[in-house]
């Protein structure tokens, strides 16, 4: 009798949020060529159902579209239960808003949404998949922060604020962890091209000539994540000239790197 052929394996799983648009986006096309199934996450479904074909159809993997509002302190839990039979191998906490300006002038109610989205929903989302993967003993977690993780920002003051936290907590996080099988790794990218930097240089147009010197494709900082995910890095910075920005912000004493820092987010005055 000819031998049954074994059932193939199935494809490991990543969550994807903020998928959409920019660096999200990104992410869930490089899991996807490296053979990953996805949960895409966002609240523009006309966006994530594009990418669903775009990535099915090049990569034949499946996606899993999950519209949901982030800003929500509920939604962590709602997706919990959505996904409450499908395995995470990989979380990636890539969702976040920037809001900047004199903190004096900021709109109170906007500063309470970007707290709980760069933040809030970050640790619920962790503190929600977190179990599955350390009864199973493996998996993996990548959360973005930012370069502006690295020093206090004036005009940037909470984003910077809730960046820091995200590096913090990502790194206590990964040492709490070891020899789980589950990793942490914090993603620190600079500038990057989205929508996000659109927003930022309608506040600040001096910045838009320097665009295509200071500003990484977000293809790029989604390649990196994934590189140092799998290597199960616990800090990635892409980019040479931020990994000397992350370096000199170690060895300049505080008051200067607020100075420093000041000087250049002067502009999203």
């Amino acid at each position: 009798m000819p031998r049954k052929s074994k059932p193939p394996l199935p494809r490991p799983v990543a969550l994807i949020t903020g998928a959409s648009a920019g660096i999200g986006r990104e992410l869930a096309r490089t899991f996807a060529s490296h053979g990953f199934d996805l949960v895409v996450v966002a609240r523009r479904r006309t966006r994530l159902a594009a990418l669903k074909r775009q990535v099915e159809s090049a990569h034949g993997v499946r996606v899993r579209i999950v519209e949901a509002d982030l800003y929500d302190p509920e939604a962590a839990g709602r997706l919990q239960k959505s996904l409450a039979r499908t395995p995470i191998d990989v979380l990636v906490n890539n969702a976040g808003t920037l809001e900047g300006g004199r903190f004096a002038g900021m709109d109170g109610a906007r500063i309470g949404q970007m707290l709980q989205l760069n933040i809030g929903t970050l640790v619920a989302l962790t503190h929600a998949f977190l179990p599955g993967m350390l009864r199973r003993s493996h998996g993996r977690i990548v959360n973005v922060a930012s370069i502006a993780a690295f020093a206090p920002v004036p005009w940037l003051t909470v984003y910077a604020a809730t960046k820091s936290f995200v590096l913090s907590f990502s790194e206590a996080l990964a040492e709490e962890l070891r020899g789980t099988g589950v990793s942490v790794t914090a993603v620190c990218p600079g500038l990057t091209n989205s929508e996000m930097a659109d927003s930022a240089l309608e506040r600040a147009p001096e910045l838009a000539p320097w665009r295509p010197w200071l500003f990484a494709e977000p293809s790029t900082v989604a390649e990196a994540a994934y590189d140092g995910c799998m290597k199960r890095e616990e800090l990635v910075v892409p980019g040479a000239a931020n990994v000397f920005y992350g370096g000199l912000m170690k060895l300049t004493p505080r008051p200067a790197r607020r100075r420093m820092t000041g000087l250049f987010s002067r502009v999203m005055r």
